[in-house]
């Protein structure tokens, strides 16, 4: 059977933010004021404190394949834009648009599959 491991990027990049959204989560819904919910998981049993930590990991999780997408998503549109952009400036008599430059990626991508083994 394999092991289950925990790793450091795993707490700082999951548990801790799900901990964190969780709280956020709870505390904006005024069912519990924040001062309960801080007494309620302190005075937890250790299986639903292990619990909580799984449903944190999980949520933190989620949250930072979101973050992922768009991060990416706005990332890779201002790159375009800075590339695009100092073209021109450094062309200003070049009358190329936009289209020309995402065809011009698409060909020298399919290109690249050709050099690949």
């Amino acid at each position: 059977m394999n092991k289950i491991r925990l790793g450091v990027f795993d707490v700082f990049s999951y548990i801790i933010p799900g901990i964190f959204y969780s709280f956020v989560f709870l505390s904006s819904l005024n069912i519990f004021p924040t001062n309960e919910i801080i007494r309620y998981i302190s005075s937890a049993s250790v299986n639903l404190f292990f619990t909580y930590l799984l449903v944190a990991y999980i949520i933190g999780f989620v949250f930072d394949w979101f973050a992922s997408k768009y991060f990416k998503i706005i990332y890779e549109k201002s790159e375009k834009r800075k590339v695009i952009e100092h073209f021109k400036n450094e062309n200003p008599d070049s009358n190329i648009s936009n289209y020309y430059f995402s065809s011009l990626r698409n060909m020298s991508r399919n290109l690249s599959f050709c050099f690949q083994k």
